[in-house]
């Protein structure tokens, strides 16, 4: 054998040579050193829908409505509910490049047609410009026919980003979750029952460890995040986070040089620091660009804007108000919880008289009590009742209680409330705050009254602080001043410090569309300094129509405590702060003789709390658990039974609440409305197999009602077989109407079902029909025998030269006890396969070893599968977790999924650290999730693994059960391809009512490669290089769907192909002075490789040098 060596000297040809090489061999797109670039950073969150109704309007309109979600669709669009869930990210995360994108998701089409009504406009009761608001915009008949016209799913996605934002230290995206698609041109309804995303960012952003120690908001993070829990542990100071030091003023004042000169604002400072603030100043023309590059590093307390805002304009359709909270000038509000007091004006006689009035006013010492009384002046909206007494409320709770009209009040008649008639009632009754939510008239004259002038003309002795909230008509950019106890002018907008979404039947008084964060977050900055006052006076409205000049005006009433901080002068209720809040509202009504459970809410407060009856009784038969909050029992006799609750927490504060419970039996209940007709919705059952076991839940419903929940449709029905027979062996729940069981013998069956009673929601005022039947045919085929055979490792882990290395093969289905083999390729010198899959030994040359295995079960069904071993000369890398995700699982469904990594040192050991697995799952020390569901459910878990290098990785997975019969994808990942090698993979599903149809919704599958529609099979040969990304979605004969997201991975052609020759066998041996020798020897010199084998040699030595240091020379050898 003739053997010749080639000398290269480093790096001298290193950029040619590789571009030679790689376009030679056809390296599509390989990138030459990628530079520094930032971490990455996922998480993965399950979003489910809820119980929902749709109604049948008398407008001709349907409306769908769900438990914990808001009807906000925009105007002229479908009207479907909402949900936004908000996620905190790490303090290093970039905001700029989060990213969302939906992994699973399931469902199904709803039975029916349905004209889903279109959203209102944002305001009802304005001038005329909004009566008219469809004007221009192809709104007919409300609808914003852009949208009612197409012939596709609104909206195109149930679940993606709608903004990130940072609170002070709190980074976090907000994920708006729309569980219902609506096509418009077919009026039909498709139901997203959960859907799992994965938010992904980069890491890496320096952090202020003074920002990580701020407290100010944890409590409001705790109520505002979904993920607090999880996510609090990383705000706090790390090693491994890059820290960045930054000036920490509490109070800062943006200004120009002009007003920074002038002697006022220097007696303000001086003011300020007397009474115990840090303060710092700022000069400058773009306030908002300083606030930008400093505000949310430096948790900034307070800021106050004295200066000229010509410099700052607001977008197209943007309120004027939110020009400083929307730091990046996009329209969106990077930091919500910025309560931006200004004075924009560079007017030095304006600013003195208003900074002259603030000092005044902090410094008094008499006439102290009106400070503390709060003067309301608002409208209601669709909140109040038809007997007038509307209930607001933030974020679901209620924070005002109704007293007695006092003696010789006179209400406001009907016509517009004027900003004259309310600074007359302000004048004759003086407070230290009034707030007024307004609807932005044209002519101004509510704005006008509480504007700029009106900050400057205040009475030196009782200067009132007075707030204007405007809804989107009128004038955006009316500017509103308030008169802060710390100095700050205030302009609050919908966008800004929102109390409502002023929407189409919404609630007044919410938190609402637009997201906003500004009242809790301001309160909970004030909170835990807050003296206690009275709100003395409380506007209510109520609508008499939609017309702006034909409503009705009520005005009444209200006393509730309120919360201040000593240096901000508006004034909060107390029922938000610590205090515990009963936010049940109602409960559900009581069957006679049936079985009730409702649990009651409480927000605030310290657990644990404890529940009583302070007033009234329940209905017999029915009891209160003290511990719980439940109310359970078994109520006989038709009856309505009003009582008061009382929950008190572990430092003893106290909330109480009136409510009541209707029992009703099955009868006849009269009633406004016609009894809905009984019907049950399932209209066949998927096959079942003798020997194993089956589940299926039956869906009953009146026709114009939908409702689906934890416990299936069929709980609030009675079922029973009425004629027929099923299979021996299986049974039907009486309540929850689940067949299930084992099959003992194949055949057909035919069968009756009655299902008997209602839904709970209806309530006393409808009627149902007692009972319904429809007959059924379950076939129940012979046992096929067991799932194929196939090997479900994809990857395995690289060892290190002179090191232990061991791993495990693993597989699944045919008849165990398996055999394992290798039967092309070589396993690095000094490794072993075990005829039970055990990889072990002490590899004895670096290099990268590729191979086929063979796995053969006990009646001889066999299973290969290419797989490569990389041996490095040096430290292994450490251990990390590979596996992205875990695929949904069904209730009395086998589930196996393996768990891969990479990294360190095998063999790897697998546990469960925090968390738990779904009932009747078990994790194996070699990382496989397998067992048998026994209970739906969303089961959240850390995993942790760890190998012979003695460092560990852990990660979060979340896998969900669904109920028993449910249609569920399976496969959890898919194997590699290469460019020219013939590619098959299944993607599987169990589950739903067969036959099941596949199809690519999102993405692309790779050149080459094609989707059998029935089967489910991916096959073909790719063509190029890359990595693709799709979303695979079934769907059953019923309509039930599942989707999920995978990507195929093509390479090159390796080395373990076993249909062609070898590639040669590379070895590499250090050697002394730091250099590399490298051995190849081709197996078949005259083929296709061994033609290319001089490029070869170039690319990998010169690879190998690029890992040395410079001026270090490679030797390879080449064996002819």
């Amino acid at each position: 054998m003739m053997r010749g060596k080639i000398k290269i000297n480093y790096p001298s040809i290193l950029v040619l040579a590789f571009v030679l090489t790689a376009t030679l061999l056809g390296l599509d797109g390989y990138a030459l050193g990628s530079g520094g670039s930032a971490a990455q950073g996922s998480m993965e969150m399950v979003l489910t829908s809820a119980y929902y109704v749709i109604y049948d309007e008398e407008n001709g309109h349907y409306r769908v409505e769900m438990d914990g979600f808001k009807n906000i669709g925009e105007p002229g669009e479908p009207n479907l509910p909402v949900r936004s869930y908000r996620f905190v990210l790490p303090p290093d995360a970039d905001l700029s490049s989060v990213n969302v994108e939906i992994l699973e998701s399931h469902g199904r089409k709803l039975d029916g047609s349905y004209d889903i009504e279109p959203g209102g406009p944002f305001c009802l009761v304005s001038d005329p410009e909004t009566l008219d608001w469809g004007a221009g915009k192809d709104i007919v008949d409300g609808k914003d026919m852009n949208v009612y016209g197409k012939d596709a799913l609104y909206p195109a996605q149930v679940a993606g980003l709608y903004d990130t934002a940072q609170m002070r230290k709190w980074k976090f995206a907000l994920i708006k979750f729309s569980p219902f698609q609506y096509n418009p041109k077919e009026k039909s309804l498709v139901l997203h029952q959960s859907v799992k995303i994965r938010i992904s960012y980069e890491t890496g952003k320096p952090v202020s460890e003074a920002l990580l120690k701020d407290t100010v908001f944890d409590n409001y993070a705790e109520e505002l995040f979904d993920n607090y829990v999880t996510a609090k542990t990383q705000y706090t100071p790390a090693p491994s986070m890059a820290m960045a030091s930054y000036p920490e003023m509490e109070y800062v004042i943006c200004t120009s040089n002009a007003v920074a000169d002038s002697g006022i604002l220097g007696s303000f400072i001086s003011h300020k620091q007397n009474i115990g603030f840090s303060i710092g100043v700022w000069k400058g023309s773009d306030p908002r660009s300083w606030l930008r590059s400093n505000y949310a590093s430096m948790g900034i307390r307070y800021v106050l804007i004295v200066a000229d805002v010509g410099t700052i304009t607001a977008g197209s359709g943007i309120h004027a108000d939110i020009r400083y909270v929307d730091l990046n000038d996009d329209g969106k509000i990077r930091a919500p919880e910025l309560f931006v007091g200004r004075i924009e004006t560079d007017e030095t006689a304006t600013i003195t008289s208003i900074l002259n009035k603030v000092i005044n006013y902090e410094t008094a010492t008499t006439d102290i009590d009106y400070r503390k009384k709060f003067y309301f002046a608002d409208d209601l909206g669709t909140s109040s009742g038809s007997d007038k007494t509307g209930v607001p409320g933030v974020l679901g709770d209620t924070f005002i209680q109704q007293i007695a009209d006092p003696a010789g009040f006179t209400s406001k008649g009907a016509g517009m409330v004027t900003g004259g008639w309310l600074a007359g009632e302000w004048a004759g009754n003086p407070c230290g705050s009034l707030f007024m939510r307004g609807h932005g008239r044209k002519d101004s004259t509510m704005s006008s009254k509480f504007g700029y002038g009106s900050a400057a003309a205040l009475d030196d002795s009782r200067p009132g602080i007075p707030f204007l909230v405007t809804c989107c008509a009128g004038e955006w950019g009316q500017l509103v001043w308030a008169m802060l106890k710390n100095g700050c002018i205030a302009c609050m907008a919908n966008n800004n410090f929102t109390w409502a979404h002023i929407g189409y039947k919404s609630k007044s008084w919410e938190v609402g569309a637009a997201d906003s964060f500004g009242y809790l977050a301001l309160y909970r900055l004030m909170v835990e300094k807050a003296p206690t006052g009275d709100a003395f006076h409380m506007g209510r409205f109520v609508h008499g129509s939609d017309t702006a000049y034909n409503s009705d005006f009520s005005w009444n009433y209200w006393s509730y405590h309120l919360k201040g901080d000593p240096s901000v002068q508006l004034l909060l209720p107390e029922d938000l702060s610590g205090n515990p809040v009963i936010t049940s509202y109602w409960m559900n009504w009581a069957k006679a003789g049936r079985a009730y459970k409702e649990k009651l809410v409480v927000r605030g407060g310290k657990r644990p709390y404890t529940w009583a009856i302070a007033g009234g009784s329940l209905p017999s038969g029915l009891s209160l658990n003290p511990d719980s909050g439940e109310i359970t029992g078994t109520s006989s006799t038709e009856q309505s039974s009003t009582f008061i609750v009382k929950v008190t927490d572990a430092d003893g504060k106290s909330a109480t609440k009136e409510l009541w419970i209707d029992v009703a039996d099955y009868g006849e209940i009269t009633g406004s409305k016609p009894a809905p007709e009984l019907k049950i919705v399932t209209s066949r059952l998927p096959d079942a197999t003798a020997g194993k076991f089956y589940a299926y839940t039956l869906v009953a419903q009146p026709v114009w009602i939908h409702q689906y929940g934890s416990d299936d449709c069929g709980e609030h029905f009675h079922w029973t077989v009425e004629s027929g027979s099923l299979p021996g062996g299986m049974i039907i729940r009486e309540l929850g109407g689940c067949i299930r069981g084992t099959a003992s013998a194949p055949g057909t069956y035919t069968f009756t079902i009655k299902a008997i009673g209602g839904d709970p929601g209806l309530g006393p005022t409808y009627k149902s029909e007692r009972e319904v039947t429809r007959q059924f045919t379950l076939e129940v085929r012979e046992d096929s025998g067991p799932s194929p055979l196939e090997i479900l490792t994809t990857s395995l882990p690289g060892g290190t030269i002179d090191q232990p290395y061991g791993a495990f093969l693993a597989a699944q289905g045919g008849m165990p006890p398996y055999s394992w083999s290798v039967v092309s390729g070589s396993l690095p010198p000094g490794v072993n396969l075990s005829a039970d899959g055990g990889l072990t030994g002490t590899a004895s040359a670096a290099g990268d070893f590729g191979f086929t295995v063979r796995v053969t079960d006990d009646a001889g069904a066999t299973d290969t599968k290419n797989l490569s071993i990389s041996i490095s000369d040096g430290p292994p890398p450490p251990v990390a977790i590979t596996t992205e995700s875990l695929p949904k699982g069904v209730v009395g469904v086998a589930y196996s999924m393996m768990l891969e990594a990479v990294g360190g040192v095998p063999p790897y050991d697998w546990i469960v650290t925090a968390g738990s697995l779904p009932e009747g799952i078990l994790l194996s020390h070699d990382g496989i999730c397998s067992g048998s569901p026994t209970a739906e459910g969303i089961y959240t878990f850390t995993v942790q693994v760890g190998g012979g290098s003695g460092d560990v990785d852990t990660k979060e997975f979340t896998i969900e059960i669904l109920p028993p019969g449910s249609l569920a994808i399976t496969t959890g990942s898919l194997p590699a391809g290469e460019v020219g090698t013939a590619y098959w993979a299944n993607v599987e599903a169990v589950g739903g009512i067969p036959p099941h149809t596949w199809s690519i919704t999102g993405g692309s599958l790779p050149p080459g490669l094609g989707l059998e529609a029935a089967a489910g099979t991916i096959s073909g040969t790719p063509g190029s290089t890359g990595t693709y990304l799709f979303t695979m979605r079934v769907e059953d004969r019923a309509g039930e769907f599942a989707a999920r997201q995978f990507s195929i991975e093509v390479n090159l052609k390796s080395a373990q192909d076993p249909a062609g020759p070898s590639v040669p066998v590379i070895q590499k041996n250090r050697k002394k002075g730091g250099g590399c020798a490298m051995t190849i020897e081709p197996s078949d010199p005259g083929s296709a490789q061994g033609v290319m084998l001089p490029y070869v040699i170039i690319i990998l030595a010169l690879m190998t040098a690029a890992t040395l240091k410079r001026k270090k020379r490679v030797v390879v050898e080449i064996l002819k």
